[in-house]
């Protein structure tokens, strides 16, 4: 559960961090590029979360 905002803007960090860093694995031959796909969405999602209560 997060508690507060800079545990927020950590799991936002964290999310875009593993995004990227399963796009720079990512190749024809396994599913990183999917994966990162996944986590740069989730950290998408967590900012326009608090961009509706702005």
């Amino acid at each position: 559960m997060i508690s507060n905002n800079n545990e927020l803007l950590e799991k936002i960090t964290d999310e875009f961090r593993s995004g990227f860093i399963y796009l720079s694995m990512a190749n024809e031959t396994n599913k990183y590029d999917k994966l990162a796909k996944e986590k740069i969405e989730s950290g998408m999602k967590i900012l326009g979360y608090l961009q509706s209560y702005d």
